[in-house]
């Protein structure tokens, strides 16, 4: 019989009490077979996000039983008297402490790992519940990552629109990230290849992370199915700091692309203009619209 799958999600909260519960059971309720190992870095939040951390782990001790596997203290299911443990067993571990923000949350977590598969899950984002069974379903021999389609969804959880996903590559790159990043899940090995995330980029560091693993012919491979949410409001990271995203993506593509620009400048208007840029940014101008922004983004 082969091994079960471990699988290592670390969330990175801080102040985001109001999500955070449906962010926790997005994970720990996932059906399959396989091992959750979870991890939750918080910074030390002042609202009541540290409560609703301690409550679910009273929820997920209750008639359960520990299992020892690889050196980390597993709940297993009793009896099936638990809605939680629909999988194999969870690990559930967290921390609150100041920390150095959100990369540093991660990193943390990161480096606490014992699962062969990765991924982080921010604490207002939520997983779709099968998510986790068709990630380990996968034949992952010769894949780095994988990564399906996501959903906007605003505070209340409606559905806005589906996030404009891409095939990976140097070309979709150049003028923006493809990927939704609560789909995106990748194995051990390429993080210990890749390393951690960059504190360079600290509001676009996944798409430098996924530019670094381009850049390095990782293999990406989709799932043509819903994997995950990204919560869209005027708070997100990225939204509240759009000055500061303005000025790293720029940064971000001289970087990796000054060595072949010349090359790009022959061909690159064409394909902004008529295929996944465009799609993109009107994909883009409709979430704001929804939301009522009083900025558009142009193509």
């Amino acid at each position: 019989m082969n091994k079960a799958i471990i699988l290592t999600i670390t969330t990175p909260s801080f102040n985001q009490g109001i999500f955070l519960d449906q962010t926790i059971k997005s994970v720990v309720f996932q059906r399959g077979s396989f091992y959750i190992d979870y991890i939750i870095v918080d910074g030390n939040s002042t609202d009541h996000s540290v409560e609703i951390i301690k409550n679910n782990e009273r929820e997920l001790l209750q008639h359960t039983q520990s299992k020892e596997i690889e050196n980390l203290t597993f709940r297993v299911n009793m009896e099936g008297q638990t809605p939680y443990l629909n999988c194999l067993g969870v690990s559930y571990r967290w921390m609150s402490e100041p920390d150095k923000g959100q990369i540093d949350a991660i990193t943390k977590g990161l480096k606490l790992a014992r699962g062969s598969l990765f991924a982080y899950l921010n604490s207002d984002d939520y997983y779709y519940p099968d998510t986790f069974d068709r990630i380990t379903k996968i034949n992952w021999q010769g894949i780095d990552f994988v990564y399906g389609k996501g959903m906007w969804v605003d505070v209340k959880s409606n559905d806005v629109l589906p996030y404009p996903t891409f095939k990976p590559s140097k070309y979709n790159f150049y003028y923006q990230c493809t990927l939704c990043q609560p789909t995106v899940f990748f194995t051990r090995q390429l993080y210990e290849q890749l390393g951690d995330f960059s504190q360079e980029y600290q509001i676009i560091f996944d798409y430098e992370y996924w530019m670094r693993a381009v850049f390095q012919n990782k293999r990406f491979h989709y799932i043509n199915q819903f994997l995950a949410v990204s919560r869209v409001y005027f708070e997100t990271k990225s939204m509240a700091n759009k000055d500061k995203v303005s000025k790293e993506v720029p940064d971000l593509i001289h970087d990796y692309y000054q060595a072949e620009i010349t090359f790009f400048n022959r061909w690159i208007y064409w394909f902004k203009r008529y295929t996944i840029h465009k799609k993109t940014h009107q994909q883009v101008n409709k979430m704001l619209a929804h939301l009522n922004a009083d900025f558009r983004y142009e193509f």
